[in-house]
């Protein structure tokens, strides 16, 4: 059959029509797809950074917490010491001197060692602090690197969109080239 019959050149436009709609229509739905999974990223890193924070406000109500008992543990040893303090005043006056510098000491090692343990809760505090703030780093940094991931994948998907767009303009002026020629 001569390739100037017109049911040939019909036949060839009808499959090159149905190659580029198949074409269009595979473009339009790998875009969709692609959309759709980055959105599914996105909801999946906003419930990881819900359920850091939900640690991280757990964490801090427990040392909150902690710190509350260890505050009662020493107003109870503190109430205990003034008790028997006064007491053994009241009772041993005679050895007043004797008792006077070992309670002294007594306190003096009491207070060393709440301020040791105060010492520590800050310490606790400010690593949980810093932990906090690092973690806020992470956050941030991550939310940069994902931005810029989804921002070349978009500009990336407008070049494919143009460059569909500039084979769909040519596929369109070759037809029309081929049908004048006719």
């Amino acid at each position: 059959m001569p390739l100037n019959d017109p049911q040939v050149w019909t036949l060839i436009g009808i499959f090159v029509t149905t190659m580029l709609g198949g074409m269009t229509l595979m473009t339009t739905q790998f875009g969709r797809v692609l959309r759709a999974e980055i959105g599914g990223l996105r909801g999946e890193i906003t419930g990881e950074i819900g359920r850091l924070r939900i640690d991280m406000t757990t964490a801090t109500t427990r040392l909150r917490d902690e710190m509350g008992a260890l505050r009662i543990d020493m107003t109870t040893e503190i109430s205990g010491l003034r008790t028997d303090t006064s007491t053994e005043a009241a009772g041993l006056r005679t050895d007043v001197t004797n008792e006077v510098s070992g309670l002294h000491g007594a306190l003096a090692a009491l207070h060393a060692a709440m301020m040791r343990e105060v010492g520590g809760l800050r310490a606790a505090i400010g690593a949980l602090h810093g932990a906090m703030i690092g973690l806020r780093g992470e956050m941030i940094g991550l939310r940069g690197e994902m931005t810029a991931r989804l921002d070349g994948l978009d500009h990336r998907l407008d070049r494919l969109e143009v460059k569909v767009d500039d084979l769909d303009k040519e596929m369109t002026n070759l037809a029309a080239r081929f049908w004048r020629s006719q």
